[in-house]
């Protein structure tokens, strides 16, 4: 099988973080902020809570434009890097710059990614090295120069030393920039599997491929989105796009999976008598400022948002995280029911030793009734509503 070379190519690989540090005391990065000019730009595409959610902006009097008030810090954070690296396996070999390391502070996790470019003629098995290598930190032994700086910049600002918190996979954005538009190159490089079936390529093919222009097409995977257009194409636009708006789309994205699906674990490992209102509140502010149906007034990128979701199943997460909620209202429900029977089982059982203790009284004073008759009265009678009340509880019990 032939494939087309790739000219250029630019990558971000994105992970979660348990980070040890807040944004403000991050030596050696810069905030990353949109200009007056830009954020005009975008908003008049996007809608403004969904670009407030992912990048800082400030208005003419240098206040944040924020829709929302659950950031303390920034949202985004850059390193410039500017570094060359060679990844190499056996008579493979390609020569990669890494651009930038962002940070991205958001409500509920921490992602980072790394940006990475290259230039030249590639072939499919020079990139599937780049993209494997980078997927698979920190195992892989492709580039040990790489590996040790990814540890000293990223895994060192963490609290556990991982580079990813969920999955053992980095997720990656890729664009490329070929000599014609080849699905075969579109689908390996979206699954790095050169070993699949016919049928398995056609399925993926068919269900995860947008081709919204003759020069340009994207694969949305679970783990990566592809990004290929071909020489004499609308590059200089998708360059832009790549950097200022896809790659967020895809983002977003992960994050709003990530949550949810750690919202999904939570919800399954957790005691049953645990208290799950704090995470349930968590859920709402998360679901208010970043959960949107609609990100964008023109089509295209509306088509990749809802492509994005529908690849990495963002919907199914939610529709059964709501289902955890629905369980836990009724569990802590039937909890609040289940004291408040109890209480009520208490106090009628002084009700009823005060009703006894009046009756006794009553028939020792109308009918001249010796005190020890009394008493065996109302020893006979508390017995007898005990037995009842024990009785009432016990079926209670079984019928849970």
């Amino acid at each position: 099988m032939q494939l087309p070379t790739i000219h250029k190519l630019r990558a971000f690989f994105t992970g979660n973080i348990s980070c040890a540090r807040k944004s403000n005391a991050l030596a050696g990065w810069t905030r990353v902020e949109l200009s007056n000019e830009d954020y005009a730009a975008l908003t008049s595409e996007y809608y403004a809570p969904y670009i407030d959610s992912l990048i800082d902006s400030r208005d003419a009097e240098g206040k944040l434009r924020r829709h929302n008030n659950i950031y303390d810090e920034a949202v985004q954070m850059r390193r410039k890097v500017g570094r060359e690296f060679e990844a190499a396996s056996g008579d493979t070999k390609i020569k990669f710059t890494v651009v930038s390391l962002n940070l991205y502070f958001m409500h509920s996790a921490t992602l980072w990614d790394v940006e990475v470019e290259a230039t030249g003629d590639f072939t499919y098995e020079q990139v599937a090295l780049l993209c494997t290598m980078m997927r698979q930190l920190p195992h892989s032994t492709a580039c040990p120069a790489w590996r040790q700086f990814i540890e000293g910049e990223i895994v060192e600002l963490t609290t556990d030393g991982q580079l990813t918190v969920m999955g053992d996979k980095i997720k990656t954005a890729i664009w490329v920039e070929v000599d014609s538009m080849d699905n075969d190159l579109l689908f390996l490089l979206g699954t790095l599997n050169p070993y699949h079936s016919e049928e398995y390529k056609q399925q993926i093919l068919a269900r995860n491929v947008i081709a919204p222009f003759t020069s340009y097409r994207l694969l949305t995977l679970t783990d990566s989105l592809v990004m290929m257009s071909a020489v004499g194409g609308p590059s200089s636009l998708m360059h832009v796009q790549i950097h200022e708006i896809y790659r967020y789309i895809y983002l977003h994205c992960i994050y709003q999976k990530m949550v949810l699906f750690g919202a999904n674990i939570e919800f399954r490992t957790s005691d049953k008598h645990r208290d799950m209102s704090r995470q349930c509140e968590e859920i709402r502010r998360h679901e208010r400022y970043y959960s949107f149906e609609k990100i964008s007034y023109t089509f295209l990128p509306q088509m990749i948002y809802d492509a994005i979701e529908s690849a990495i199943s963002i919907a199914s997460e939610r529709r059964q995280l709501y289902v955890s909620i629905r369980a836990d209202a009724d569990n802590r429900s039937r909890r609040r029911s289940t004291r408040l029977s109890a209480m009520l089982a208490i106090l009628t059982v002084f009700t009823m030793c005060s009703v006894l203790f009046d009756t006794g009284s009553m028939l020792h004073d109308i009918f001249d009734i010796s005190t020890t008759i009394v008493q065996y009265i109302i020893y006979a009678l508390a017995a007898l509503i005990l037995l009842i009340i024990a009785t009432f509880i016990y079926l209670y019990w079984r019928t849970r």
